[in-house]
């Protein structure tokens, strides 16, 4: 009796991606390349070679779906990459049922070989779990890429928004500028001139650039308040 044993390996990429909302939201994820080529039995540059041949090369891709289905329709465009539904299963680019896409790449450089991993925007909920198993065959050899994403909460933002009362200002000066409101006829509009140079007196500066300097180093700038009195 003669028994065949397929040699298989399995990796895992594991990424967190923020709720998307628009296009370019994607997340990567890595894995040594030279696992993965160690586990097909051969070397990084050839894997890389195969992969780059596409359909037509040795090296065969697969999105296993379970129940034996191995999907090799890659509908994220090139080969070995994959549009698929929540349940991991492949379908063409704009079925309703779509809720993330991989895109791979092999980089013998720096021993990556890299997962860009994307949301369908607005369809994808905080806390969803995605998962996909693209399967790797090479000869006798086999390696399953095990892909799974969270889909997370965006983190509060860190810039802080001050705000202050008028009331809580110390007031430094106040100035009375008068003018005329003239009643009916066309709109005229009427000039009012401040002295700023008894406005720099008052803050203490003598140049317009130090009174910018100024407004940029105080905590809440300067502020201008105006009250009209009706007489």
């Amino acid at each position: 009796m003669m028994v065949s044993i397929v040699a298989k390996a399995q990796f895992t990429v594991t990424v967190e991606g923020r709720q998307a909302t628009n296009w370019g939201q994607e997340v990567t994820g890595s894995i040594k390349l030279s696992d993965v080529a160690t586990a097909l039995g051969t070397d990084t540059t050839t894997l890389v070679a195969e992969f780059k041949k596409g359909a037509e090369g040795a090296l065969k891709v697969a999105l296993d779906e379970g129940e034996g289905v191995m999907n090799t329709n890659y509908t994220q465009g090139d080969f070995g990459n994959f549009w698929m539904t929540a349940e991991g299963k492949a379908l063409p680019f704009g079925d309703a049922a779509l809720r993330f896409f991989n895109i791979t790449s092999m980089d013998a450089v720096n021993d990556q070989m890299n997962y860009l991993v994307g949301q369908k925007p607005n369809e994808t909920a905080v806390g969803d779990v995605y998962k996909a198993n693209i399967v790797y065959t090479l000869g006798e050899k086999t390696a399953t890429v095990a892909i799974q994403l969270t889909v997370v909460a965006a983190p509060e933002s860190a810039i802080k928004v001050e705000t202050t009362k008028l009331s809580e200002l110390t007031i430094a000066k106040d100035y009375e500028l008068p003018f005329t409101l003239k009643e009916g006829g066309a709109y005229e509009g009427s000039t009012i001139e401040l002295d700023m140079a008894d406005v720099y007196a008052t803050l203490g500066v003598a140049t317009p650039a130090e009174f910018d300097e100024f407004i940029d180093e105080t905590a809440h700038g300067v502020y201008a308040t105006s009250v009209v009195t009706e007489k």
